[in-house]
């Protein structure tokens, strides 16, 4: 009898990993499928519990992070988010009062720079991050 409540913890906790994709629940429909398996094997209820919580933590703490690392490298920087690490040319002063304008493939972003620094125009700016709608960038100092 035993073996068919994981087996149906399994089935559970599959459906509910299938639905929310956030790879929180697979780490326990794994324990309970191992467990299902020792159950069958005539482990009493004690052994089954323990199996059941240190394969389900186990694997999460040892996988998970590796799972959602491999998952993550298949997403593309998409719109806004492409521009970070990108370069654009300063067409208006950035000054420490007030931002400047960056050219960024055919587009004008406002922009501000990293720990108000003036950048002049002309010059070769890297995009750290975005703070709202404006660039956060640094001038490149070309060798």
């Amino acid at each position: 009898m035993d073996q068919n409540i994981w087996f149906v913890l399994f089935l559970v906790l599959l459906l509910i990993e299938a639905l929310t994709q956030g790879l929180t629940t697979i780490w326990f429909a794994f324990g309970a499928l191992l467990t299902m398996i020792f159950a069958n094997l005539g482990f009493d209820l004690l052994w089954q519990l323990i199996i059941f919580w240190s394969s389900s933590l186990v694997t999460l703490f040892l996988l998970r992070n590796y799972a959602l690392t491999k998952m993550r490298k298949k997403v593309e920087k998409t719109n806004v988010d492409a521009l970070i690490g990108r370069h654009g040319k300063v067409i208006s002063k950035i000054s420490s009062l007030d931002p400047g304008e960056v050219f960024v493939y055919g587009n004008t972003w406002t922009a501000v720079s990293k720990d108000h620094q003036v950048i002049d125009e002309g010059q070769e700016v890297k995009i750290l991050s975005i703070d709202g709608i404006k660039l956060v960038v640094e001038q490149v100092h070309k060798a």
